[in-house]
């Protein structure tokens, strides 16, 4: 349930401060500044979760507003920030899990938002599209394995298993496949049956 309440305060505060960077035309530089302090809150140990984790969004909205304004740093128009991309993701994976949320759990965190921003850029730059059946799998089951995976991590905890990631990763997997199907999917079934969506 942490993670509603960082989106939650996320989405309440983010417009106020898009508004901002909207009025004084500086759009980039607030995006900079909130990343910065949010670094800060981790490096020092201040600000709520939702500091802790502002970078992470932000981020996201950093690539949309590159795109957006036709400014993505000269810097990212390599074609290797793909795998840069995907190298961040495969660190985040390897790096064995540090059993608290210290500046190694954010660390792990940001590179894999970063790694997704990264592939993310990567193909709205260059396009390239390409098949991978277990990607997109994954990506069908991502909501189950957004809600599972913390859920899952807990008892991985009290078990004392959280060095064990490829078990981790089954398990996360397969509970997730079990809700998408069982639960997710005859669900939203049952409510375009029985609402009308105009």
């Amino acid at each position: 349930m942490w993670t509603l309440i960082v989106e939650c305060w996320f989405y309440i505060t983010f417009p106020f401060l898009l508004w901002i960077g909207l009025v004084t035309k500086k759009v980039f530089h607030v995006f900079g500044a909130i990343i910065l302090v949010s670094l800060a809150a981790k490096l020092f140990n201040f600000g709520g979760l939702t500091l802790l984790y502002y970078d992470h969004f932000i981020l996201g909205a950093l690539v949309f507003a590159w795109m957006k304004y036709d400014a993505v740093p000269k810097l990212l128009k390599s074609k290797y920030i793909g795998f840069v991309g995907l190298a961040l993701i495969i660190i985040t994976v390897v790096t064995p899990y540090p059993g608290s949320r210290n500046l190694l759990w954010y660390f792990q965190s940001l590179c894999a938002c970063s790694g997704a921003a990264l592939i993310i850029l990567y193909h709205r730059l260059f396009g390239v599209n390409f098949s991978m059946p277990v990607a997109s799998y994954l990506g069908k089951i991502s909501y189950s394995m957004y809600l599972v995976h913390a859920v899952v991590l807990d008892a991985f905890i009290k078990l004392k298993l959280t060095s064990n990631i490829p078990l981790f990763l089954i398990v996360v997997i397969a509970l997730s496949s079990a809700t998408y199907y069982y639960v997710e999917q005859p669900v939203i079934k049952l409510i375009h049956r029985k609402v009308w969506f105009k």
